[in-house]
């Protein structure tokens, strides 16, 4: 059965090499053709080394060809001259081994001897994991060279009998499979990885691909004797082997390094149970998912006496192969070659080896192929000089060597920690290996904030250009441009009025003004009397103004007319009205006073206000000059003002003499061409409804979201483009990267000038670098706190270890350091999210779900369908409660209380909430039930042409499911890789081509196919 999963990941033979290959140096005599009798005998001996694998009646089976004599593939090799080494083999021994397997032709064992001299010989011998594991390749050593000495010498030699075969062995799991005589292992199996996770996600160097690769490499890794003595004598104590404590302390780093608090951890058994098994070449190797819960408060040794247990009951139960252990735990939309739940492992070699020994000849092993690794990561180990040794296996496409180096110091540390500290608990556990080290601009501008200040405040711009340049454009908006003169009397007559109306320095004024020029002058205004700017948003619901103005203290409120504030204000002020008055400088305050007050979504289901010092805004004004905007003039605005990307917008062009121009997101494309915009910072929900942007476009920022990988592919091609980084309580921006062609945009670059960024443990340590931790963030631009919630704020806001006097803003976000210095984001500690550009607290919609009457509890998540990516809502009705009304107040409700962009658009009723094994709200359960609703497509992309409509066909003729839709995915229609070797088997039929399955794979859809094929049949 094992086997059977090898040749789903080996594409029908057309994918890359997925076996292993065995190299050594021959010094001294070798006799070829006694060599090629004994390679005969141990193939004539085990079938599997002469077993191909092809499709028949819609299942892979076993060809066992007879045994044959070998004709030793001898290829003569030309040392060059002045060449004493290898070196100039390499070349030719690599492209030999890394030559792909075609199991349906070929046998899984091939091998080629390079004759240099007559006394010095390269023997290369590979050989396909289908056919082969580590066990086997102690058999084939030995009996090779026993073989080898029989038909050199004439020596008799005695071979343990083979009293069953490899094919029985095989039939007889299949049969039992079948009879299901293994119902008891599979119903321990399911109920041990019942909610376990679909895989580790490990943090990455580089993007997973779309469809696995196997492309591997290692790094030394070892187990200190006095580590191993540690580890020995807690698992001696605790009944466990030494095998279990290097899992457990394995499972640990794994976590540790993932800040994952559940891994599963493939372990390897040789599940041979049955002595007449020992001798026999062959896959045998099963995998067992060992699930850890690295509880925070458990100490090792209660974490060693869980792994105990788990691993004795796995024993009990490793009967039952893991294709079929995992068969229900696949999700239906994931890769179908990858190894479902699992993606890392650990090894441990304990089988004999064996050892080549050809006459007198010196046998040197040589390491000069190409590896492969099955997994992400695997450490293997075997006992060495009181210790253990061996080393991790990666999957090269995703890490870097100089990570693996990291990750292997830190699982030293670990394993250290695990021997010498088994009482303390896992939370004291630092994965340590480095001095703090944040990233740090340096010090480009003034390293002090109050240099940064001086002469360099937002006014202090401003008012050198309306100086230097008194005509210059400073705004320009429904086509109608303000000059910086005209912007400095408007300004100064709002602030004015602002002042006659009873504004002092530290009032807060709300704005309650859609995007456009008034809304510019109003921010400007408030700030120059001396006031605390107020954003609040015309089009958010007339109840969540309130609860903010309530909140928030606001003194006054500018508007365009007394009708237009939806509740009972206090003092109103209209405007901006400019008009002719006597001149009136900026009232001064300390740098401490608060600039602007700003609500986001908060997890207690009410918005927070953040308050940002004036310092802090400056600091935004200076460090925006480190960004690609040299001689760039028009800036456009598209956020809307209760996002803070709106107060960026703002402050940027002013404080570089250039012109706003404020652009409606529903005519984006035309106003940018119109005005001849040159930057445009926007979240990638807005990006990615454009097509294309004007030619006057130079630099685009994409903020508020994460940048797709293929937007930023798409949009590097006319821009210059830039990720932007930095919540609302660092002002704005703390980071960002300039993309380079083909950059992984989980990369939020560099910290901006006076910024220092930190990834840190639970405990606030640093993290090495590559691991996971929370994005913490201090220096310049960081607030001043949350507005009246002195406790959120000493929660969030901590007192830097790193650099006395500096506060430190805990983000609640994950990254990491890359090796090229960068930062990296992965994601949330929390439930929040983010959706077109909004800060989400899930918290935050269920509790206006829980203001309509009959709601017993409520969970949102993120939903996935084809229109997209979507907020969805579940909630549970009391008792008496008429669900279908439940829904209906449940959607006015959120509509009453939510910001539009967060509104919920998928409410549905249901009858209890899944739950996590740790009693947390499953919200990934929740998504995948979520009945279907109206935003399913009706747009559905039927058959264009003959070939199209023939390949509709075979799809349903294999699926059993009729294909309306050609933009379909095999996954989406309840197809799996088995389906997919089905349907390119019948295309072959058909037209008499081949397809390989991965390229089917990476875009598993009617149109694709059909659009491949064509191409061939062209060719």
């Amino acid at each position: 059965m094992g086997q059977r999963g090898l040749w789903f990941q080996s594409g029908l033979g057309e994918s890359e090499n997925t076996g292993s290959a065995f190299c050594y140096r021959l010094r001294g005599p070798l006799h070829h053709e006694s060599l090629a009798r004994a390679f005969a005998a141990v193939i004539a001996r085990h079938e599997p080394l002469r077993t191909r694998y092809v499709y028949e009646r819609d299942e892979p089976a076993m060809v066992i060809d007879p045994p044959t004599p070998v004709a030793l593939d001898v290829v003569q090799a030309e040392r060059p001259a002045g060449e004493d080494g290898i070196d100039w083999l390499v070349p030719s021994i690599q492209g030999y081994v890394s030559e792909p397997f075609d199991l349906g032709a070929d046998a899984a064992l091939r091998l080629r001897l390079w004759r240099i001299t007559e006394d010095d010989h390269v023997l290369a011998i590979v050989v396909h994991h289908i056919a082969f594991d580590g066990w086997s390749l102690g058999i084939f050593q030995n009996e090779l060279s026993y073989l080898y000495d029989h038909f050199l010498n004439g020596t008799r030699v005695t071979l343990p009998e083979l009293t069953t075969t490899y094919s029985a062995y095989a039939e007889e799991q299949r049969r039992s499979v079948d009879e299901l005589r293994f119902a008891e292992h599979a119903a321990y199996w399911k109920e041990q990885l019942r909610c376990a996770p679909p895989l580790l996600d490990l943090p990455t160097d580089h993007p997973r691909p779309l469809v696995q690769s196997f492309k591997g490499d290692l790094c030394a890794s070892a187990v200190s004797p006095e580590t191993c003595r540690g580890l020995s004598g807690v698992a001696e104590e605790e009944g466990a082997s030494l095998a279990m404590a290097l899992v457990a302390g394995y499972a640990l780093f794994l976590g540790r390094w993932a800040r994952k608090d559940e891994v599963v951890v493939g372990v390897p058994v040789a599940n041979r149970a049955r002595a007449e098994l020992e001798p026999l070449i062959g896959m045998f190797v099963n995998l067992l998912p060992i699930r850890v819960r690295l509880d925070r408060d458990l100490t090792f040794r209660e974490l060693l006496r869980q792994v105990r247990v788990t691993m004795l009951a796995a024993f009990d139960h490793q009967a039952l192969p893991f294709d079929q252990i995992v068969q229900d735990h696949r999700r239906a939309d994931e890769d179908q070659w990858s190894t479902p739940m699992v993606n890392v492992a650990l090894a441990l070699q304990t089988a004999d080896r064996g050892r080549l020994v050809f006459g007198e000849a010196s046998i040197e092993p040589l390491m000069v192929h190409e590896r492969t690794s099955i997994f992400d990561l695997t450490l293997t180990m075997g006992p060495a000089d009181d210790g253990f040794a061996g080393y991790m296996e990666y999957n090269r496409e995703l890490f870097e060597a100089e990570t693996i180096s990291r990750m292997n110091d830190a699982l030293s540390v670990v394993f250290g920690h695990c021997g010498g500290r088994p009482d303390v608990p896992l939370a004291d556990l630092s994965l340590g290996g480095e001095e703090p080290a944040a990233q740090t601009a340096g010090e480009p501008i003034a390293a002090s904030v109050e240099g940064q200040r001086a002469g360099h405040s937002l006014f202090d711009r401003f008012l050198s250009t309306e100086r230097d340049d008194p005509q210059r454009a400073a705004v320009l908006d429904r086509r109608e441009a303000m000059t910086y003169a005209e912007l400095r009397t408007a300004i100064e007559a709002l602030a004015a009025q602002l002042k006659d109306a009873g504004v002092v320095p530290g009032s807060v004024v709300g704005v309650h003004l859609p995007r456009g020029r008034d809304l510019l002058t109003a921010f400007l205004a408030v700030l120059w009397a001396g006031g605390v700017y107020l954003p609040l948003d015309p089009v958010h619901p007339a109840r969540r103004l309130r609860g903010i103005v309530e909140d928030s203290g606001a003194s006054h409120i500018v508007t365009g007319a007394v009708g237009d504030v939806p509740w009972e204000p206090g003092p109103v002020v209209l405007g901006p009205r400019p008009e002719a008055r006597a001149r009136l400088a900026p009232v001064a305050v300390g740098e401490s006073a608060p600039a602007y007050l700003i609500y986001t979504s908060g997890s207690t289901g009410r918005p927070k206000g953040v308050t940002v010092s004036r310092a802090s805004l400056d600091h935004l004004v200076v460090a925006q000059d480190a960004l690609p905007v040299e001689g760039l003039e028009r800036f456009a605005a598209v956020a809307t003002p209760s996002f803070d990307a709106s107060i960026w917008e703002m402050v940027l062009p002013l404080g570089r003499g250039g012109r706003l121009d404020f652009c409606a997101p529903e005519e984006l494309v035309e106003a940018l061409q119109e005005f001849g915009t040159q930057m445009l910072t926007a979240t990638p929900s807005l990006l990615a409804t454009v097509d294309r942007f004007p030619p006057s476009l130079r630099v685009v920022v994409s903020a508020g979201e994460a940048l797709p990988q293929a937007l930023a592919r798409k949009l590097e091609q006319s821009v210059c483009l830039v990720n932007a980084y930095g919540p609302t309580e660092v002002t704005v921006c703390a980071s960002f990267s300039t993309s380079a062609r083909g950059q992984d945009t989980r990369s939020i670059g560099l910290a901006l000038p006076g910024v220092n960024i930190h990834v840190l443990d639970a405990n606030l340590r640093e993290v090495p670098h590559g691991a996971v931790g929370e994005i913490c963030i201090g220096g310049a631009g960081v607030a001043l706190g949350y507005h009246g919630d002195e406790a959120l704020t000493k929660d969030r806001f901590v007192s830097s270890v790193f650099r006395p006097g500096d506060r430190v803003y805990c983000t609640g976000d994950l990254g990491r350091w890359g090796v090229d210095g960068c930062l990296y984001y992965l994601g949330r500690v929390d439930d929040q999210v983010k959706l077109n550009g909004q800060r989400v607290q899930l918290a935050d919609i269920e509790a206006a779900a829980s203001r309509a009457p009959g709601v017993l509890s409520a969970a949102a998540y993120v939903g996935q369908s084809a229109a997209g990516i979507h907020l969805g809502l579940a909630v549970t009705a009391d008792s008496g409660t008429d669900t279908a009304g439940l829904v209906t107040a449940v959607e006015r409700s959120c509509a009453e209380w939510l910001p539009s962009g967060v509104v919920p658009t998928r409410v549905w009723a249901a009858a209890e909430l899944p739950l996590t094994p740790s009693g947390k709200v499953d919200r990934a359960a929740l998504a995948a039930a979520e009945p279907a609703g109206p935003e399913a497509p009706t747009d559905a992309a039927p058959p264009r042409t003959e070939l199209e409509a023939a390949i509709a066909d075979i799809w349903e003729a294999v699926l059993g499911t009729p294909v309306n839709d050609l933009t379909s995915t095999l996954y989406t229609l309840g197809g799996q890789s088995l389906q997919a070797v089905r349907i390119i088997s019948e295309i072959r039929k058909k037209y008499g081509i081949g397809i390989a399955v991965r390229d089917f794979l990476s875009a598993p859809t009617v149109a694709a196919l059909a659009e491949r094929v064509g191409k061939e049949l062209n060719q």
